[in-house]
């Protein structure tokens, strides 16, 4: 448990870019991979690099449920620990912070594409990519539009989450 948060604080501590540059380095002088492929582990490892930040949310969130009584009343009914966390603490307290932060890795990863394509090194027929045209051609309306799926997209998980929040807590 001590290794575990000693590599979250690792993670949080250092800048997620930098933690992408040193993976992508690392991939491509030990792997060969395709420019597609790559581009789904750099997608991956922003996610799993994020992550730390919701691990820490969900783990203030069962210590701060520990005392309560229905969790001390599911340990003296033989409940194990894990069924616990997974069947009660995660689906009704967390589940909004999961949704929530998934929401925001996907935006994350559309602007990280954005930004590969303003720089040139982004790949063809992604979002990024497409909001990078939009923006280089002045097309205003198409992006726009995509803009506006994207933050309606985060907007919606927001609320969701805020109403799975107040629905758990009562």
């Amino acid at each position: 448990s001590k290794g575990i948060k000693l590599l979250m604080k690792v993670i949080e501590s250092t800048p997620l870019m930098l933690w992408i540059f040193l993976s992508v380095i690392f991939i491509t002088l030990y792997f060969d991979f395709r420019s597609e492929n790559l581009y789904s582990i750099i997608y991956i490892l922003i996610g799993f690099f994020s992550s730390p930040a919701l691990g820490q949310l969900i783990s203030n969130k069962i210590n701060m449920l520990r005392s309560q009584d229905f969790i001390v009343a599911l340990k003296l009914l033989g409940i194990s620990d894990r069924r616990i966390i997974l069947a009660h603490i995660l689906r009704h307290y967390c589940l909004s912070d999961i949704l929530f932060q998934s929401a925001y890795i996907c935006a994350q990863v559309i602007f990280l594409d954005f930004t590969l394509s303003f720089l040139e090194y982004g790949l063809q027929n992604t979002w990024g990519n497409d909001l990078y045209n939009y923006y280089q051609n002045s097309d205003i309306l198409p992006m726009s539009v995509q803009l506006l799926v994207v933050f309606s997209f985060t907007a919606f998980f927001f609320h969701l989450s805020k109403f799975l929040e107040e629905r758990g807590q009562t």
